[in-house]
């Protein structure tokens, strides 16, 4: 099962995960067809306890 053509638009995704790294928006896997647009993925905490914003695995 894989996220074929899915749309993410018009979002704000702020401050994700608690403890250690931990990603905003995760792709994984092999999948076509993906739209972000018009989106604001940030981390706004202190340096120390930011983790990253995106990833793809």
């Amino acid at each position: 099962m894989a996220a074929h053509r899915n749309r993410l638009r018009d979002n704000m995704i702020e401050d994700n995960g608690t403890n250690g790294s931990a990603a905003g928006t995760r792709i994984r896997g092999e999948t076509d067809g993906l739209v972000f647009e018009n989106n604001v993925i940030r981390d706004t905490r202190p340096s120390e306890k930011q983790s990253k914003s995106w990833s793809a695995d």
